[in-house]
């Protein structure tokens, strides 16, 4: 016996430390998320949603959701669910394929990039703790654009920006009642965004091209709370089925406090030549000012949602997230954004042990351009898989779909259609286990 609880928390260490080192990795080998949009050029970026393939499939509903063997970040509360003697290992990895068009034109782009890597576990008899990393949001975009100038002739002027966010973070989630869970996470927020502008004249004899370039390097905490609370709607006297397996309705609540991250900016301004080659060489540097340390502010969020239970066997759920972007700046600029509200609609049905999901968005978004709303739209679909290993280790794959449409292409704008899939694939691994005896 004591042979088998040594292996069994050696597991556990082993599933620890291989976690670390997966995550190092990943840190290091893809610090951003590869993205294409010239909508990303606001605010912090693309934000990301921290939906996992069944999130997804259920049109991102997860405020109210809770799971014993996936590790739900959005609501910190879920931790909770966790069993009192398992660990919960969940990866997710997410693919795009990006059409965007405008008046005159399109472009097709496809991308693969990490979705998230969480681990969560039990503490105590009343305590639940997870630990992960994802994206935060993500930027990328490149932008042409000519004029004509007197006495200049052709001006050329070209936007590329890379960069995005990453959050690495540890939550808590504790049963405080029969019914109510309440947790918090605490996150660390960095990484860099690069914005350069380049100008071009053609017609003019030996001028010089200019680039200006703003590199914007954030590093700081982020904190995000949550609640959830279930209400039985079976009568106790009459339903005989145990209460996992009755009808409930379970709420779900979120919030993060208006908070100011710590920013660094770096900026320069150089003339350069180009070869035949592709290489560049820097003439002269028009001006440099690095470090330069002011803040990011990140509104305050605001999110609920509600899902019913036909016990094991369906479910349907709401979610609202509310955010005022007017509130964002960085090193005072404002970016001229508005209040945004995204709505979620989903539901699924298990039948032979699989899980068939189907939901729906609406992003009413936080960017206004040229008199037009950047609104966000998607229907989604997904299937969950459970493959049991063994008595001690049960794994699930899921799958998650989304066909989505962005922006117009109204007034010189940029439509964007898109279709996302998301591979998740969690473990939950059994490591204390009382033994029996005839």
């Amino acid at each position: 016996m004591k042979f088998l609880n040594l292996m069994r928390k050696n597991n556990f260490t082993l599933s620890i430390v291989s976690m670390l080192l997966i995550s190092f990795i990943v840190i290091n080998a893809q610090a951003q998320v590869r993205i294409e949009s010239p909508y990303s050029r606001y605010g912090i970026g693309d934000l990301n949603l921290n939906n996992n393939a069944k999130t997804m499939g259920l049109g991102g509903i997860s405020f109210s959701l809770n799971d014993a063997s996936r590790v739900n970040s959005n609501n910190p509360a879920s931790y909770a669910a966790i069993d009192s003697s398992s660990f919960v290992w969940d990866a997710g990895f997410t693919g795009l394929m990006l059409e965007s068009k405008s008046a005159t034109g399109s472009a097709q782009s496809t991308y693969f990039n990490l979705g998230h890597l969480k681990v969560a576990m039990p503490i105590t008899r009343w305590l639940r703790m997870s630990a992960g990393m994802m994206p935060f949001s993500a930027m990328g975009y490149d932008v042409s654009g000519s004029s004509q100038q007197d006495s200049i002739g052709t001006v050329e002027n070209r936007y590329h920006g890379t960069g995005g966010l990453n959050q690495v973070y540890l939550g808590a989630g504790v049963k405080i009642l029969r019914n109510l869970f309440v947790g918090a996470n605490a996150s660390y927020v960095f990484g860099t965004a690069k914005y350069n502008r380049e100008t071009i004249m053609p017609d003019v004899a030996y001028a010089f091209k200019y680039r200006a370039t703003s590199e914007v390097v954030v590093g700081d905490m982020y904190f995000d709370y949550g609640a959830q609370y279930r209400i039985r709607l079976t009568n106790k006297k009459t339903d005989k089925l145990k209460q996992r397996d009755g009808k409930f309705l379970q709420l779900g609540f979120v919030y993060a406090n208006k908070q100011n991250l710590r920013t660094t900016l770096n900026q320069s301004g150089v003339t350069f030549t180009s070869g035949g080659d592709g290489y560049e060489f820097v003439k002269d540097t028009i001006y440099l000012n690095k470090g330069q340390v002011n803040e990011t502010v990140i509104p305050a969020m605001i999110g609920g949602g509600f899902s019913i239970y036909g016990g094991n066997k369906w479910m349907i759920g709401f979610d609202m997230r509310m955010q005022n972007w007017e509130q964002f700046k960085s090193f005072g600029f404002t970016d001229s954004l508005s209040s945004s509200t995204a709505y979620h609609i989903g539901g699924s049905y298990k039948m032979k042990g699989v899980e068939y999901r189907l939901g729906a968005r609406f992003f009413d978004s936080y960017l206004e351009l040229k008199n037009h709303k950047i609104n966000d739209y998607g229907i989604s679909f997904g299937v969950g898989f459970p493959l049991r290993q063994n008595s001690l280790t049960v794994s699930h794959v899921d799958l998650g779909f989304e066909f989505g449409r962005r922006g117009t292409t109204a007034d010189g704008l940029i439509e964007q259609n898109y279709f996302k899939v998301n591979l998740g694939i969690s473990i939950r691994n059994t490591w204390f286990q009382r033994a029996k005896y005839n």
